[in-house]
């Protein structure tokens, strides 16, 4: 398993699909405030 960020450390750089299949990576974000949920669909 990888290593854990130090307190005060930047996310590193990824990008992850909206619900729409849209791709979206964390450095559109910086400065703003953002929530990121995780959820599996079911099958």
């Amino acid at each position: 398993m990888g290593e854990g960020l130090d307190l005060g450390a930047l996310a590193p750089e990824f990008s992850l699909p909206d619900g729409d299949g849209e791709f979206h990576t964390l450095s559109e974000y910086r400065g703003q405030k953002l929530v990121i949920l995780f959820y599996r669909t079911g099958t």
